[in-house]
């Protein structure tokens, strides 16, 4: 299993439940809650470093190397803070 890339969140509705795997583009990211997975846009603002990615992951080739911190939802629905 990958580890999720450096200046990638991951924002998911279910993160009482949520184990350490979160999936994107069919492949599965290893992650960790309060560090690189986050219960919503909120708590991942107020908890990112100011990490910007250095590689582009599966499913987002045609944006390249973003300049700024990625947030990568999950299904279903979704709180700002």
């Amino acid at each position: 299993m990958n580890k999720l890339p450096k200046g990638y969140y991951a924002i998911t509705s279910d993160f009482e439940n949520a184990d350490n795997v979160f999936f994107f583009g069919g492949v599965s990211y290893e992650v960790e809650k309060n560090v690189n997975l986050f219960p919503n846009v909120r708590a991942a603002l107020d908890s990112i470093s100011s990490d910007t990615p250095e590689t582009c992951i599966p499913g987002l080739e045609a944006y390249g190397v973003l300049p700024c911190a990625v947030f990568l939802l999950t299904k279903g629905r979704h709180r700002i803070g």
